[in-house]
């Protein structure tokens, strides 16, 4: 619990806020904050509930002995004490004894202080015949998941799976991926995420980097016998592999679920560490971002609150569950919600409109490459889907043509914005009614708690709010990782000051927005001009022929870099690059139009639908390097 107090001598107000559950193990806090006070000198001594999740009898005596030793029966007032915690008031007849006020409708929910296993414990107790998972045919209710993720539980404790062991979930979306990580979480172990598509090697790496000594394989592309005895080498952490891939249908041994049940009822916390989700590695070696259940959950809801989720909703699940978006904003926003998450078998442009048409999936989070891939597919049509009415979407910068396409596709869909990373969840979204130009223009507002900072590129300073200055975005707030798992202090993204540097470029305008310009990293400095890659993109893709379009340096012997275009073009289009540099030199300045343009069949990706830049920028570096620069890369 964590109490806040706000002192107005002019109004004779104070005010203690509180966080948290006051009981038994707290209400001693809040009697000796409340002791350092006399409270003579105040009229008016107010306890606002907004973010009190549950109190018990020790918590509600402690309100009693307060109230008497105040001056003025009605003096003490508790304010903003949602539905469940005042029916505690009113079964206890304290509501009698206390002026007691219920929280207004527009209040900001208040923060979820519950474990993934609390959360199941929660679903399975309340809901246990609603389905939650469709996937391959078959619907799964919480009563499922409860039955499945027990079992599943009991074979990783059978195999030396313990509190605090490291347990790696890798495999594509399936229902048996959603079970594990619920079986993890039941045994208090932490669940590490991994990339179904990496090799051996990779695994092996991510093993020592995570201390993992267990694996739960899914659905792998690699994924046979010869590979698991390839992870589990002299080289590996990793020691024992339960098989969890679509050949095994755990609904055939329900009969083991009563020799299960009742097992581990050990409390796991809301903020144990419980999660690690590891970054792509593409700029370097993995990081693993540590994660509780209370970053992930009300990171989740405040996604849910934005897109106005509800238990209507139907979700086409075609981000990895591996990664922060689909993870966070897909699954968990769902199961906050009682949103049935569907599952297509695989990620077909043809099996998700099928399962989008077929189910009336009123949900579909995506990333542009993904996005993209599907309106430009031969199976698409704005018939198929119309039942979708809300997309986030992030994961990479989208252009303002693309999101008009986006708009122009799928005609009842409200599209959202959204910046996020592994290290903070979802950070800002645009609101559900937002205009055209604050969806293509910006990544929203903040979401939640969440803080958002832009600092100048030398750190010394906070950039002006007001749109004319760009620095280095930084966040923070509850939705924030732990840390980066045994990661050398002076390498933690966290300041001091408690803000989490992101390494991404942005500012913030005078209605609160923030607009992502690029990642630092990413910045051309050409000739000592600092060029942003998303400026250049943004003016590229407005050309009709241009379907995406991704801008980098690329070494330059005389400027020290020069600026490149790799560019898709839309279906039976002709690239004619003199037309195109007569196309931007009303739109961009002469140092900034590419000195290359490279047309592309496709990109490499990333299993999380983000361009794999590492290896675009290499293969661009090798087409170019025997190249001499044209017109549009001189001074």
């Amino acid at each position: 619990m964590e109490i806040t107090v706000e002192k107005n001598r002019k109004a004779s107000l104070i005010t203690f806020s509180i966080e948290g559950r006051i009981d038994a193990r707290t209400s001693h806090i809040l009697h000796a904050t409340t002791r350092q006070y006399d409270f003579y000198t105040y009229s008016n001594v107010v306890f606002d509930f907004t973010n009190v999740e549950h109190i018990t009898a020790a918590g509600l005596r402690e309100m009693l002995v307060l109230k008497k030793r105040l001056y003025y029966p009605d003096q003490l007032k508790i304010i903003n004490v949602h539905d469940r915690v005042y029916k505690i008031f009113q079964t206890t007849g304290m509501d009698q004894l206390l002026d007691v006020s219920r929280a207004e409708g527009d209040l900001k929910p208040m923060h979820i202080h519950m474990s993934f296993k609390a959360l199941l414990s929660k679903k399975r107790e309340e809901s246990p015949d609603r389905p939650f998972v469709v996937y391959k045919g078959r619907s799964y209710t919480w009563a499922d998941i409860e039955k499945i993720s027990q079992i599943i539980a009991l074979d990783l404790y059978n195999q030396g799976v313990r509190r605090g062991s490291h347990v790696a979930l890798c495999g594509s979306n399936s229902a048996n991926w959603i079970f594990t990580f619920f079986a993890i979480q039941k045994l208090g172990a932490v669940a590490m995420l991994i990339n179904f598509n990496l090799k051996r090697k990779e695994i092996v790496q991510l093993s020592r980097i995570g201390d993992i000594t267990h694996f739960c394989m899914g659905e792998m592309p690699d994924g046979d016998d010869t590979f698991v005895e390839a992870i589990t080498g002299e080289d590996s952490n990793i020691r024992a592999v339960c098989r969890v891939d679509d050949t095994v249908d755990f609904t055939t041994r329900y009969g083991e679920y009563q020799q299960a049940a009742g097992r581990f009822q050990y409390r796991v916390e809301s903020d144990d560490a419980s999660v690690v989700i590891f970054s792509s590695g593409s700029t370097g070696q993995p990081k693993g971002v540590l994660l509780s259940a209370y970053s992930v959950l009300n990171a989740a809801e405040a996604t849910a609150e934005n897109i106005r989720l509800s238990s209507e909703d139907r979700n086409c699940q075609i981000l990895p569950l591996f990664h922060i978006f689909g993870f966070t904003g897909c699954l968990f926003a769902c199961a906050l919600r009682d949103a049935p998450l569907y599952l297509p078998e695989d990620l077909h442009t043809d099996t998700i409109l099928r399962t989008i048409q077929e189910e009336r999936c009123t949900i579909l989070h995506s990333v542009p490459t993904m996005m993209l891939a599907l309106v430009n597919s031969r199976d698409f049509h704005p018939d198929r889907v119309t039942s979708v009415r809300c997309s986030l979407l992030g994961g990479a910068a989208t252009t303002e043509a693309q999101f008009q396409l986006f708009r122009e596709k799928f005609p009842n869909n409200h599209l959202i914005s959204a910046y996020g990373l592994s290290e903070l969840a979802i950070a800002t979204e645009s609101e559900y009614e937002d205009s055209l130009e604050h969806i293509t223009r910006t990544i929203g507002k903040p979401l939640g708690d969440t803080e958002v900072s832009v600092r100048s590129l030398d750190g010394n300073r906070e950039c002006r709010r007001d749109g004319s200055e760009t620095g280095e975005i930084c966040l923070r707030g509850s939705f924030m990782m732990l840390c980066y798992y045994k990661l050398n202090l002076e390498k933690q993204a966290i300041d001091e000051e408690g803000w989490l540097h992101t390494g991404d470029l942005g500012y913030i305008d005078r209605e609160g927005y923030v607009h992502l310009a690029g990642r630092s990293k990413e910045i051309i400095i050409r000739g000592g001009e600092n060029i942003i890659p998303n400026e250049i993109a943004s003016a590229i893709s407005e050309h009709p022929a241009i379907a995406d379009v991704k801008v980098l340096g690329v070494p330059d012997d005389f400027f020290g870099e020069a600026v490149a275009a790799a560019l898709l073009l839309k279906e039976g289009a002709v690239f004619d690059e003199a037309q195109m540099r007569d196309f931007l030199k009303d739109r961009l300045a002469k140092y900034k139009i590419p000195a290359y343009f490279e047309v592309y069949d496709r990109f490499p990706y990333l299993a999380s639908g983000k361009v794999d830049g590492i290896n675009l920028k290499k293969d661009i570096i090798r087409r170019t390097e025997h190249m001499d620069q044209v017109s549009g890369g001189t001074a």
